[in-house]
């Protein structure tokens, strides 16, 4: 901030931050309202190589074009291939400093007798047994002191001098980002073995894409969820620099690949009862897979991180870890890939109290302003499943349930506590709410330049580069989820004047038994099974509630 008597400086219409006359250029000076920043151009344009100095050596790696190229171009059925028919191989160029890392794990008495990691191509690797693995055998144990948690960051040289800066971290991941930086570039550091493994770059992280590859995201809210993160990046990082001048040293693609490198690795764990988070090297080789085949836990006894198995595995197979129940746009912006089939994929849909129309009558009128106090009359955004009792999905349909309610169903509401999750009020609110969901779903189609079917089609063929492919696995998510909320609107027109013998008997053919848990097919009869016909019934039925919110 400006001192006392200066100009509190000019707001960035990217980043909302006042800044100084200095941090724009005459160009931008001029346009005020819609003024950026220089740093935020150089966010959403890129670095200028001609311009930026005193770049590190990893500068010059994140910007090689060859290096580029490789990784863009990795073919994603050529890493398919190579992970189910055995064309890994346990050495590749530059391996010297597997080996290093695997002596330091050693030395300081990890143990991982049957393990082996292995090589696809450039970027893509995995954990392989190189013995059939028993249920419930022991596999890996990485003992604490070669564990960089977050307690050690904090302690160190830079955790010391950021706390005693005053500054407030955004995120409890920057601690150890900035952490990797201090020793990133220590000749002599005790973590080098292990930093020396952590990959040049992340191309294959959406923050890193460029315009062409982006451009297959088009409809899918990933995108600003790209935008967001790469602002929330630097908005820390400028904080950073801010209170601690001297890390500026870094720049801040540099904090970028640090804390891309902590988000796709860390684990959260327990040390004597106290909650901590860290790096474990070895660990955070394994790729995911779901239902998981190993767990995970931190051994008091042992004083050390272990992973066990959770069924036999073969020899030579793939060992994975379950990075958890989580929706494909999460798994696509914090880590870089996406699952072909994933039930639990979210869409961002758009709601805001609707108005009556002018010759509405004086109840209707009355009611929508008694809505408006509840709700507010703003565009609400929310970002749900196919999954009635999904946390957000329940959050969406209750402020839904408010907007269609009629005043008789509204009065009673009045005296609840919190219209946060509302139960089912009508078999008539409910219809209102679903067809409000199919119409958004509708509008939400119409924003992508592709069909589900057409995407369908793409991902048949064998030239899709990884990075591609995870566009158009993640924009495919979205729209089938989409088209479930259409198709459960269409049996609801079906079945809205139904009495309950005739909606069993419509069920029993149409909807029950044609998919097994979880696909949409047997969500779709749970809808009905656990909430419309308990509705038609008048029996109140409590729901175990489900949670896959989209934090880091």
């Amino acid at each position: 901030m400006s001192g006392e008597g200066q100009s509190p400086g000019l707001l960035c219409g990217a980043c909302k931050i006042l800044k100084p006359k200095s941090d724009y250029s005459k160009g931008q000076l001029k346009k005020k309202g819609k003024r950026k920043c220089k740093s935020c151009i150089e966010l959403s344009q890129g670095v200028n190589l001609k311009t930026a100095k005193g770049l590190s050596q990893f500068m010059s790696a994140f910007h090689d074009k060859k290096s580029k190229q490789v990784v863009k171009n990795v073919l994603a059925s050529d890493v398919r291939k190579a992970q189910e028919h055995g064309h890994q191989q346990t050495l590749i160029p530059g391996n010297d400093k597997y080996e290093i890392l695997l002596k330091w794990l050693k030395d300081g008495g990890s143990k991982f007798p049957h393990l082996e990691l292995k090589y696809y191509t450039v970027d893509y690797r995995g954990v392989h047994a190189r013995k059939r693995l028993n249920a419930n055998q022991l596999i890996l144990q990485v003992p604490l002191p070669l564990i960089m948690t977050s307690d050690v960051a904090k302690a160190s040289d830079i955790g010391q001098k950021i706390r005693a800066s005053g500054c407030q971290i955004r995120s409890s991941h920057s601690w150890l980002a900035c952490f990797l930086l201090q020793e990133k570039y220590k000749p002599d550091s005790f973590w080098k073995p292990y930093i020396d493994t952590l990959p040049q770059h992340y191309r294959n992280m959406p923050i890193f894409f460029e315009e062409d590859e982006l451009a297959e995201l088009k409809g899918s809210f990933t995108i600003k969820m790209i935008e967001d993160r790469k602002i929330s990046l630097k908005l820390e990082y400028d904080n950073i620099c801010k209170h601690v001048p001297e890390f500026s040293r870094f720049h801040y693609l540099e904090f970028f690949w640090a804390r891309l490198a902590v988000i796709t690795r860390i684990f959260g764990f327990e040390v004597n009862k106290r909650k901590t988070d860290g790096l474990v090297a070895m660990a955070d080789m394994l790729n995911h897979k779901r239902p998981n085949e190993t767990s995970w836990h931190f051994d008091q006894g042992l004083n050390s991180f272990t992973i066990t198995t959770t069924k036999r595995l073969l020899k030579g197979g793939q060992v994975f870890d379950s990075y958890g129940r989580k929706c494909n746009s999460r798994y696509f912006v914090n880590y870089g890939f996406s699952l072909d089939t994933n039930e639990d994929n979210q869409v961002a849909m758009f709601f805001q109290l609707p108005k009556p129309a002018p010759e509405a009558g004086e109840k209707e009128h009355m009611a929508y302003q008694l809505k408006a106090k509840f709700v507010g009359t703003h565009t609400r955004r929310f970002q749900i499943p196919f999954e009635h009792k999904e946390r957000v999905t329940r959050k969406c349909v209750s402020f839904l349930r408010v907007c269609y309610a009629d005043m008789d169903e509204l009065l009673p509401l009045a005296k609840l506590k919190s219209l946060e999750k509302i139960d089912p009020i009508s078999i008539k609110n409910e219809y209102k709410v679903m067809k409000a969901i199919a119409a958004q779903a509708r509008q939400v189609l119409q924003g992508f330049s592709t069909t589900l079917d057409e995407d369908n089609e793409k991902l048949q063929s064998q030239e899709l580069t990884m990075n591609v492919r995870n566009c158009v696995l993640m924009r495919r998510g979205e729209k089938e989820v989409l088209h479930a909320y259409i198709d459960l609107e269409k049996t609801l027109d079906d079945v809205i004047e139904f009495d309950n013998r005739s909606l069993r008997k419509y069920l029993s053919r149409h909807v029950f038994n044609k998919g097994s848990e979880p696909s949409f097919a047997w969500r779709k009869e749970m809808y009905f099974d656990e909430l419309w016909v308990p509705l038609l019934n008048g029996v109140k039925k409590e729901l175990e509630e489900m949670n896959n919110s989209l934090g880091e």
